[in-house]
């Protein structure tokens, strides 16, 4: 057993370095485009998706929205009149919260019939 340290630690790294290589160029493929679909596991062609188109709410229509709902007709019997599904007349009192003004509609109606 020797007394004397003696490093392990390289004086200098350039015998480890890294080679320069050259990476080929890709060639562009005009082939359908695929992407990983991580549902099936599989590659998949890219599916380009449209918008459906949006039909607005105008003030007309939720003022009758609004009436229908405070004399209790169902949501399906107002998408009957308006030609939109049950749906998107659930969801408009939800996103514009119109519950407060069914209410008020409502108590107007009650107090019309009970005068």
């Amino acid at each position: 057993m020797s007394l004397i340290f003696t490093p392990k630690i390289a004086a200098s790294y350039d015998s480890i370095k890294p080679l320069k290589v050259k990476v080929p160029a890709v060639a562009v493929s005009t082939a359908i485009k695929t992407a990983f679909s991580f549902g099936s596991g599989r590659l998949a062609p890219v599916v380009k998706r449209v918008d459906r188109e949006a039909m607005l709410w105008n003030d007309a229509d939720l003022q009758k929205l609004i009436k229908l709902r405070a004399i209790g007709i169902t949501f399906t019997v107002c998408a009957k009149h308006f030609n939109r599904s049950a749906a998107a007349c659930g969801s408009v009192i939800n996103t514009r919260n119109l519950y407060k003004d069914i209410s008020k509609r409502r108590e107007i109606l009650m107090n019309e019939a009970l005068a």
